[in-house]
């Protein structure tokens, strides 16, 4: 599993910064960056996403007991959201 921005953050301070050093710098500054910085990459991701669902013509099919289903460029095969999701990210090698 890839890190999150804050925890890149911090194991990056640690290993350039000695531990003593690293009360004496503003890690709230570098946090609040870095929270900005991971939340800006959940969007991309959210935005990119969405882009791939309507480059690919994903449609709602119906809802069914296992939950709603879509189609991809209307052919026949349905696919849940999470299916959807991992096809997404396989392709841009998440």
């Amino acid at each position: 599993m890839k890190q999150t921005a804050v925890e890149w953050l911090y194991e990056r301070l640690e290993r350039m910064i000695p531990r003593t050093a690293l009360y004496n710098i503003d890690k709230e500054e570098y946090f609040n960056k870095s929270k900005e910085m991971e939340k800006k990459q959940q969007d991309d991701f959210a935005i990119g996403f969405a882009e791939w669902c309507i480059k690919k013509r994903i449609d709602f099919f119906d809802s069914t007991e296992i939950g709603e289903t879509y189609t991809i460029n209307g052919f026949v095969s349905k696919y849940k959201m999470s299916e959807l999701l991992e096809m997404f990210k396989k392709e841009k090698g998440l």
